[in-house]
């Protein structure tokens, strides 16, 4: 399953599509390392190469009892290697380190991770170079962060539309390219660097180009079939890496066989003598045939294959039959006061009173209260007996919630203090406050990691992956001051809160 939703990540992100050939091209380098592979001593490390391997199952459960399919996918990464050490050791490991490695750039979401601070300062980067290139051609340009304002048009350089998810694209196919191609590495990390400073360079020109075309009338934004959308920074960076590759790979040639040589023949040379960059001092490009084969099977010990087995077994069984217990409310939501201190509640039908949708709850209510002074405060609070993927109030799709998110501590009772999250959610010209936390069990908690690592570990420990969100918020107009409407949702959080402990408490 966790493979599946590698391979649906690739259909559906263009930016990640390059993830279809990761695993070949990992194969193809161990195949071109064969001879050198041949000859590595067999020593495997059953107590090292146990502990890894466990650590990777013990990945994949928590990530599958706590829908956390980032950790699912990175245990990928982790199992592989462990499994080499289990059955054939440390120094099969180290020669293996570039096809290993290169795995890496197959599992999107944790490179999103890696790259996800980059975003922002690639955004004032792109805005700022393109914006002195449209000043330099005679365009008159004001730029303010990630904004560039043209006389007939603001733009603004999103999130998007930094150019960060193209490199991922770039550097993926720069690295095969550039060990097939090249033979030292000097080379080779040369290749690969400045094909992803062109790609980076790329964007602001893309940019440009975007302000160029609306200046000059330009109906579409992105230019003619679109043409200026992210992808032109990754078509910039092939065209630049397939280019460089071939004129690298020919000054190489004709340094290392002379400039009068049909480049052809050298070629065909390089192929028979053991391939440029294929990392072979020479010899034939036969396959390992089946006596190496044979003699490295004799090599592993039983008691390799047995923990490598039992490991694997425990882990496919676990995830083919693992359910999370269903765990009921011991009353209903339908339970929670309509009149709670000076705030007076009633029922909001429809889609009207939530701030967000959230992905299957099994129970959900939204109350709207009025306060005293008038405002009014929306209650939403969605129940799950028990949590998978895509059943979770941990969601992609509550994003909006997540971003710009900071702690805040309201004070239920002297010495009593609730952890939550605070953030302001600005949706086609309106915007509110919104304030939430989650009830995990008996834990409470505002952070989005801590409540998957808590429902995970409840999950593992006891099956049960039961738990709540709460969502406070509020429409604010432009007369609302944004202090003030946080001290209200303090202060309805601190009446409303001893109510919802009570009433999301689990049989």
């Amino acid at each position: 399953s966790t493979m599946i939703s590698l391979v649906q990540t690739w259909s559906a992100r263009p930016d990640y599509s390059h993830g279809f050939i990761v695993p070949f091209a990992s194969l193809y380098f161990i195949y071109a390392l064969r001879d050198k592979l041949k000859v590595v001593n067999i020593a495997p490390d059953i107590l090292l190469g146990s502990v890894v391997t466990l650590t990777a199952v013990l990945m994949l459960m928590l990530g599958e009892t706590g829908g956390m399919i980032t950790l699912q996918q990175f245990s990928i990464l982790v199992v592989i290697p462990g499994l080499v050490v289990l059955l054939l050791g440390w120094a099969m490991l180290k020669a293996l380190i570039l096809p290993l490695g290169y795995l890496v750039l197959m599992v999107p979401l944790i490179l999103d991770i890696v790259f996800a601070p980059l975003h922002w300062p690639f955004q004032l980067f792109g805005a700022k170079i393109a914006a002195m290139l449209l000043s330099s051609i005679g365009i008159p340009v004001f730029h303010s962060a990630q904004y560039i304002e043209l006389p007939n048009m603001p733009l603004e350089v999103a999130n998007a539309c930094s150019g960060i998810r193209y490199l991922v694209s770039i550097t993926a196919l720069a690295v095969p390219l550039a060990y097939l191609t090249l033979d030292t590495w000097p080379r080779r990390v040369f290749l690969v660097v400045s094909s992803v400073l062109i790609g980076i360079l790329a964007n602001p020109v893309r940019i440009a180009l975007i302000g160029l075309w609306v200046y000059q009338g330009g109906s579409i934004l992105h230019g003619p079939g679109h043409m200026l959308q992210g992808y032109f920074v990754s078509v910039v960076g092939f065209g630049f890496l397939f280019i460089a590759a071939w004129v690298m790979s020919r000054k190489q040639a004709a340094k290392k066989y002379g400039k009068g040589n049909d480049f052809d023949k050298v070629q065909e040379e390089d192929i028979k003598g053991g391939g440029i960059g294929h990392g072979q001092a020479g010899g034939s490009i036969e396959p390992v045939i089946a006596a190496d084969c044979r003699k490295w099977l004799k090599c592993i010990h039983g008691k390799a294959w047995a923990c490598a087995i039992s490991l694997v077994l425990a882990a496919g069984i676990f995830v083919n039959t693992y359910s999370p217990v269903s765990v009921t409310l011991k009353g209903a939501l339908e339970e929670i006061p309509r009149t709670v201190g000076g705030w007076k509640g009633s029922i909001v039908e429809g889609f009207g009173g939530a701030i967000v949708k959230l992905p299957d709850p099994d129970a959900e209510i939204r109350l709207a209260y009025s306060g005293q002074s008038g405002d009014v405060i929306h209650l939403q609070v969605a129940y799950y007996e028990y949590q998978k993927q895509e059943k979770e109030f941990v969601h992609y799709s509550l994003q909006k919630l997540y971003d710009g998110a900071n702690p805040v501590r309201i004070e239920i009772t002297p010495g009593q203090l609730l952890e939550a999250r605070q953030v302001l959610v600005r949706e086609g010209g309106q915007a509110r406050l919104v304030t939430y936390w989650y009830e995990v069990g008996n834990y409470t908690t505002s952070s989005n990691i801590a409540a998957k690592l808590i429902t995970a570990l409840r999950g593992l420990a006891l099956w049960k992956t039961n738990g709540s969100i709460v969502l406070l918020w509020n429409d604010l107009s432009a007369a609302d001051h944004t202090l003030t409407a946080a001290s209200r949702h303090r202060e309805f959080a601190a009446a409303i809160y001893p109510f919802l402990k009570e009433d999301l408490s689990s049989r």
